[in-house]
């Protein structure tokens, strides 16, 4: 068994002084979760209204799902782009692209304006597939994307597979034939069964960091404006005729909105004064999984790469509450308390957690899930000089729609969403804290795919 040894937290500040909420405050708005979609949506609402904010973390700052990801920035769904096309229509679905690509703009922006200090690396990562019914299935979003002005790249499939023949001709325009050789050069893999390469445009980052850092320049920008308690759990929240109140495990807090921001997964009781069940409904609308994840590290010279690879045997479904079909891949320059060494990190391996059931970060991590993903390493990639340093594993939480859940509570317009990690997500978490400030100044905000829906 390994203990929960999350890389990225070793980069945030040791030495920081946390404040637990100790009496009872008034705010306007109370912003539940101190992860990525928690402070960024404290710093939209800070930076684009005029309103105070307090953030209740039950931990520490970064210290939940974002302290513990992939540290991968990409604009993607794990649902199939297709699938939401017919929930949704095509034009919904493609301004739900969008709007989470223009969330490279808004980190740019945040980076820009705070001028704080994150390590952020941007280039064009890979798909790599080793069965035909891997690419044809993937091939349908990126007909769209083209289709659509959404950014894309031409599909390379290698002359040795055979492949271009069978594939379907409303895609072939989409695909570019080239030697095997460069499909396992852009994958950086030595196994030879990978055949075909979807790209997309992605980034490394340590989002625990971000985070970090961004609630430090709110709380030092804006000390009259906004308060960040750690270590102050939510048990409830009252939503009363007149003031809703949080509840934490000292003290309450009292104000006009209330924005979640948290993994879906915490088992606080929210109470209607008009008995509408929303505690239900809130509970119902997301499901847990645990990622597994693997850290090596070497002294090879400087590499970006954040790839992702269908292994064989494994195809993507449409439910959202699946496990992850590939193994996902980075590599980065790390600079640690022993120095800067290259970190590779992957992940695939994930377990559905029971409806309700606890999880606790302290849980040490299961050999046979750690395993996997160092088998994978040790079958695709050269491993010589290479530590295992890191194991961890982290809770992420999956909606009933395979999309984020960002907006106001239909039966509560008090209540505000940003919520649904769904496997990816740092950039719809900022998407989703912009768009909340929106609501919150009182703008007229179009309809979205991730609106909440009863």
């Amino acid at each position: 068994m390994k203990k929960n040894n999350s890389p990225w937290l070793t980069q945030l500040h040791k030495d920081r002084n946390s404040v637990s909420l100790q009496k009872d405050i008034h705010t306007d708005v109370v912003v539940v979760g101190a992860g990525i979609a928690g402070i960024t949506t404290l710093y939209f609402l800070l930076t684009q209204t005029d309103k105070h904010a307090v953030v209740l973390e039950g931990h520490k700052i970064s210290h939940g799902a974002t302290g513990h990801n992939a540290g991968q920035v990409v604009a993607e769904f794990e649902k199939p782009l297709k699938e939401i096309v017919l929930e949704h229509g095509i034009e919904k679905a493609v301004a739900g692209v969008h709007s989470i690509e223009l969330a490279w703009d808004l980190l740019k922006e945040i980076l820009k304006e705070t001028k704080i200090t994150v390590p952020f690396h941007e280039f064009v990562g890979c798909g790599g597939y080793s069965e035909l019914v891997q690419l044809v299935n993937d091939l349908e979003t990126e007909k769209i994307r083209k289709e659509h002005g959404l950014p894309s790249f031409p599909v390379l499939v290698s002359f040795e597979s055979g492949w271009f023949t069978q594939i379907p001709e409303v895609y072939k325009t989409l695909c570019k034939e080239v030697p095997q050789e460069e499909i396992l050069e852009r994958l950086e893999v030595l196994h030879p069964d990978y055949h075909a390469v979807i790209q997309q445009n992605k980034a490394v980052l340590n989002s625990a960091l971000f985070t970090e850092k961004l609630a430090l320049w709110c709380l030092e920008k804006f000390p009259s404006r906004c308060s960040i308690f750690e270590y102050s759990f939510v048990h409830g929240i009252e939503l009363e005729e007149k003031t809703p109140v949080v509840i934490t495990n000292e003290a309450k807090v009292s104000c006009e909105k209330i924005v979640l921001c948290t993994n879906g997964f915490e088992n606080f009781y929210i109470h209607d004064t008009k008995d509408i069940d929303i505690d239900g409904k809130f509970h119902h609308v997301v499901q847990g999984a645990v990622g597994y994840m693997t850290g090596f590290v070497s002294e090879h010279p400087e590499k970006y790469m954040a790839n992702y690879y269908y292994d064989t045997g494994k195809i993507r479904g449409n439910d959202p509450f699946s496990s992850d079909p590939y193994f996902y891949v980075t590599k980065r320059n790390f600079n640690h308390d022993a120095g800067m060494f290259q970190l590779t990190t992957i992940g695939g391996p994930e377990v559905r957690l029971d409806n309700r059931e606890i999880y606790h970060r302290e849980f040490e991590t299961a050999d046979e899930l750690q395993n996997a993903s160092v088998r994978f390493a040790e079958q695709h990639f050269d491993m010589t000089d290479v530590e295992h340093r890191f194991f961890w594993h982290g809770l992420m939480g999956y909606t009933t729609s395979g999309v984020r859940l960002v907006g106001v509570e239909p039966l509560e317009p008090r209540l505000l969403y940003n919520l649904g990690c769904n496997g990816v997500g740092i950039l719809p978490s900022i998407m989703g804290a912009r768009k909340i400030a929106r609501h919150v100044n009182g703008e007229k905000v179009e309809e979205t795919i991730f609106d909440p829906k009863r």
